[in-house]
């Protein structure tokens, strides 16, 4: 079953709908592309990093580029996406994968050496989850924005 993707667009006039309908949709696509999108309403507010990714397109250019080097190894995106989507727990996400904890911990080291961030630093995590983000919209985002 896929991820049900909910947000809350207010016009306060007939006239405003249409905008208000083309933020609802660029919200949804935005939330569709975090890696840790919950099933849950969102607020707009909640996604200002993510507008902010989709509106620089030389930004998300350049965090999707972090990304290119985990290309090289067997599964390391998909491992990390996997990472995220199970909210960093490392045994649900090893489990979901069908590979054991050690050859996850090998994965994460990899993708540390490859990109340069740590998947278990704070700061490793907030750039690795822009860079899936990133690398995730849909190109037709780029110009909505």
């Amino acid at each position: 079953m896929g991820n049900l993707h909910v947000l809350e667009s207010v016009a306060a006039s007939p006239q405003a709908v249409p905008a208000a309908y083309a933020e609802a949709k660029n919200s949804i696509a935005l939330i569709a592309a975090m890696p840790d999108a919950e099933n849950r309403p969102y607020h707009v507010n909640e996604l200002l990093i993510e507008s902010t990714i989709s509106a620089q397109p030389a930004l998300r250019r350049k965090l999707a580029g972090l990304l290119e080097p985990l290309d090289q190894g067997k599964d390391l995106r998909r491992t990390l996406e996997i990472l995220f989507a199970c909210g960093l727990d490392r045994e649900k996400t090893a489990k979901r994968l069908y590979i054991h904890r050690r050859t996850l911990t090998y994965r994460l080291l990899r993708i540390r050496t490859l990109t340069g961030f740590d998947p278990a630093a704070a700061h490793g995590i907030q750039v690795l989850r822009c860079a899936l983000t990133a690398a995730r919209l849909p190109a037709s985002l780029q110009d909505a924005t």
